[in-house]
């Protein structure tokens, strides 16, 4: 908006311009005017009473003219007023209209991030879920597979054994020695063990 000395300047640019064109040669008053000069050159006012009524026609339509060149001036002085209030007045509207616009959208954004965030902490908790379940598993086997790995090492003790006294009993026979019958029991023994 115009402060007084922006209307001020305005003012003095367009009046002038408009009284010009009011009092211009093809106006009313120029029309006016050229009637009074031809009467007056033509010898058509023939006292001082036609050259009066002539004269104050002429007066009172430029005082006319000059009133109205001032009130169409102001008027567009102040409607260039109002075209600048509506024109910030459509941009104000329309930056609000981008803020909702904009809000909307964070909050859209907003709840479909809060919407992935519970997806992926519902995923999460399954998994978890899953995790814990195979570990229960795990340890629900530990038990048999102790079990198992002392029952191999049982059974490579007992294979070890079997392969001593084997070899003892062998060394003994490659030596040319006979085989106690104890010692004898005793292999087959550990030999036997190896197939329990």
């Amino acid at each position: 908006m115009m402060n007084y000395e922006q209307r001020l300047s305005q003012f003095k640019k367009i009046y002038p311009e408009i009284l010009e064109l009011s009092l211009a040669e093809k106006s009313p008053f120029g029309e006016l005017k050229k009637i009074l000069d031809d009467s007056i050159k033509n010898d058509v006012i023939k006292n001082e009473e036609q050259f009066k009524t002539l004269a104050n026609a002429l007066s009172l339509v430029g005082q006319s003219i000059v009133a109205q060149s001032q009130v169409t001036s102001l008027n567009m002085i102040l409607q260039g007023d109002e075209n600048e209030v509506n024109f910030y007045a459509n941009e104000l509207k329309k930056a609000q209209t981008d803020l909702v616009i904009r809000q909307t959208k964070q909050i859209d954004d907003d709840v479909e991030l809060k919407e992935q965030g519970l997806d992926i902490e519902r995923n999460i908790s399954i998994e978890k879920i899953n995790l814990l379940k195979a570990q229960t598993e795990t340890e629900k086997k530990k038990p048999a597979l102790i079990v198992r790995q002392q029952e191999q090492i049982d059974d490579m003790l007992r294979i070890e054994m079997a392969k001593v006294a084997q070899g003892y009993s062998f060394g003994l026979s490659a030596g040319g020695l006979e085989i106690p019958k104890e010692l004898e029991a005793w292999v087959r023994e550990k030999i036997e063990n190896i197939e329990k």
